[in-house]
């Protein structure tokens, strides 16, 4: 939009400019609290959870609070997540990405977008009341976001690591809600890369808003309408 707008352009020069001149140490230190937190080791190849009633109450939690996510976001079924998080958990729910099967990593990827989804709408909002158990609730999912974001990592080289064979439509599934994700979150910010992979996929699998398939045309829409709104932004 910049290179095409002129006034964009000088408009966005001279705001960076300013914020450069007057600013350097405000945002120095507000980059610093930003990546403040848990540190995780590079040595951990582990996808992690919370445990299996944080997990589950978040996301119950998210469902009653966003009671329209259907609309908002058709390919997330949070409800579905809650029964595969009784068929995969275990006391301690942690994974190794190598030894799981793609539509298990799928499933562990869309539990984790959804709980980093739950985390945004609670912290982003003071209308939404929660009890002394809810807020213990919201402390330990506030505590695993750093882990939540490394699963993200995880996934997606493991996802990229299995080549040709990842090429799915559950996967270009999860590439979407993890670019969505990515728009709505604080972390995202000018040194993100976006390479525009859901398109990409979609493309690469055929699909579009031509298809006789109307649960892939309703795919379609839900990323063609947030790749518009990133490009936007």
């Amino acid at each position: 939009m910049i290179v095409r707008d002129d006034f964009l352009s000088q408009f966005y020069r001279k705001l960076n400019g300013v914020t450069k001149e007057n600013f350097s140490d405000e945002i120095s230190n507000w980059r610093l609290l930003k990546n403040k937190g848990p540190q995780i080791s590079r040595n951990d190849q582990s996808i992690r959870f919370p445990v299996r009633s944080t997990t589950q109450e978040a996301i119950t939690k998210y469902i009653n609070t966003v009671p329209d996510t259907n609309a908002l976001i058709p390919i997330l079924k949070p409800r579905e997540l809650i029964v595969s998080i009784e068929q995969l958990f275990g006391r301690e729910p942690i994974f190794s990405p190598n030894k799981l099967e793609l539509p298990q990593i799928v499933t562990l990827g869309q539990i984790t977008l959804c709980l980093l989804l739950a985390y945004e709408t609670l912290s982003s909002s003071v209308l939404i009341p929660l009890r002394d158990d809810q807020q213990t609730m919201f402390l330990q999912l506030k505590d695993s976001v750093p882990l939540l974001k490394n699963n993200l990592l995880l996934i997606k080289a493991e996802i990229d690591r299995r080549g040709s064979s990842s090429s799915t439509i559950d996967v270009l599934k999860y590439i979407a809600l993890w670019k969505y994700y990515q728009s709505v979150s604080d972390t995202c910010d000018n040194d993100s890369y976006d390479g525009d992979e859901d398109v990409h996929l979609a493309r690469e699998l055929s699909i579009n808003h031509e298809s006789d398939n109307q649960l892939w045309i309703l795919l379609w829409n839900f990323i063609f309408k947030n790749y518009c709104w990133r490009h936007l932004f």
